[in-house]
């Protein structure tokens, strides 16, 4: 068993996943302005 392949598969891994958790928060964020500049709109 070589360590070159399992361990360039585990930096896959945790690279798409910070890229995974990253896009999440962009979007919570971006839905949260959204929500707030409703609200605003609509409370006038």
């Amino acid at each position: 068993m070589s360590y070159g392949a399992p361990q360039r598969l585990v930096i896959i891994i945790q690279a798409s996943l910070y890229i995974f958790f990253f896009s999440l928060c962009i979007s919570y964020a971006i839905s949260f302005d959204i929500n707030i500049s409703m609200q605003k709109m609509f409370s006038r």
